[in-house]
Formats: C-alpha cells, sequence, structure tokens
C-alpha cells in the first residue's frame, strides 16, 4: 500500500480577462492505495500477473471569492477506483563477461478501472459543475526494463492507453513515463 499527501498553494489568473482571479488559495489533497497481486510462472521465462488495486483520494480547498466576488468552492473532491488488471511478462536474465548480473524484461497489461464514488463538484456562485466521466474504464500497457552491472543501473519506461468503456474513445488518456535509477 502507499498513501500520500499533498499540500497545493494556488494562485490563479484569467488570460481572458487579463487579471488575476485569486491568490494564495490552499488546498490538500490525500491518497492511499491498497494493491495485490501474484505472480505465475509459466515457464520458458513467461509470467502472467493477475493483480487488484484499491485507490481512494480526496481533495479539500477553503472556498474564496474571486475578483468579481464570485464565491467557488470544491464540494465534493472525493474519489474510490477499483482496478482489476492481468499482465503478462517475459523476463530473462544473465551474466557478462565481467560476472555482473544484468536482466531485462517486457510485459503487456489490461486493466479494468470501475469508478465507485461521483467526481468532483465545484460551485460557483451557486451553481454545481460536475466532472462526468465514464465510471467503467479499460485500459492497455505496454512497459519493460533493463538493468545491469549487478542492477546498479536500469533504463525502464511504460505506455498505456485508456478509455471509458460506456462512450468507447470519447474520452481517453494516453500516459508514458521513462527513467533511468542508479542504485548505490
Amino acid at each position: 500500500g502507499q498513501s500520500q499527501v499533498t499540500w497545493f498553494d494556488n494562485d490563479l489568473d484569467s488570460s481572458t480577462a487579463n487579471q488575476s482571479l485569486a491568490n494564495g488559495r490552499k488546498a490538500t489533497g490525500y491518497a492511499v492505495s491498497l494493491e495485490t497481486g501474484k505472480q505465475i510462472a509459466l515457464g520458458g521465462n513467461w509470467s502472467l500477473t493477475p493483480q487488484a488495486q484499491l485507490s481512494w483520494s480526496s481533495i479539500s480547498a477553503n472556498s474564496f471569492r474571486d475578483a468579481w466576488n464570485a464565491r467557488v468552492a470544491v464540494d465534493d473532491g472525493d474519489s474510490l477506483i477499483g482496478r482489476l488488471g492481468l499482465a503478462a511478462q517475459y523476463a530473462t536474465a544473465w551474466k557478462d563477461d565481467q560476472g555482473r548480473f544484468s536482466q531485462a524484461s517486457v510485459y503487456g497489461i489490461v486493466n479494468l478501472y470501475q469508478a465507485f464514488l461521483g467526481g468532483t463538484t465545484v460551485n460557483l456562485s451557486g451553481v454545481d459543475f460536475d466532472t462526468d466521466n465514464d465510471r467503467t474504464w479499460g485500459g492497455i500497457g505496454l512497459g519493460g526494463s533493463y538493468a545491469w552491472a549487478d542492477n546498479k543501473y536500469a533504463l525502464y519506461g511504460e505506455g498505456s492507453v485508456n478509455t471509458g468503456l460506456t462512450h468507447f474513445a470519447d474520452s481517453y488518456s494516453l500516459k508514458a513515463n521513462a527513467g533511468f535509477k542508479v542504485s548505490w
């Protein structure tokens, strides 16, 4: 499991109105996530990993008045999302000419996400503005890693695409990350 607290200090400006709307608006975000999975060896360097995750997050922000004295408030900033996934991985390891351990892996993953709470609501002068995302999403991803020198150095990367299943491909997200890790 993981948990996180984030503190925000926001200055809101409008390029259309060419002025500041609010300065020093503070908010606090909270998140907790629990995940489990069990790798099942298939032989020949292949494995499958069924996964389950439950993530809760919340944002708490004080209401404020903007430059035109309109009241702005986050009325509902809670989220609870479940995820079921299945990853297929190919991994291999070897020793180089100097006897140092190296390893490489590639994987593909499919995920199903379900939102159990409604979206965020922002109230502007008595009018609610709600997020209206699909509650059920699906996703696919590909990734890999390469580590060498007894795992002292590693390159890794992942890309994924998610889409709402109620209105397939009308709403989607693309995500990619890559990195280099050094251990000592």
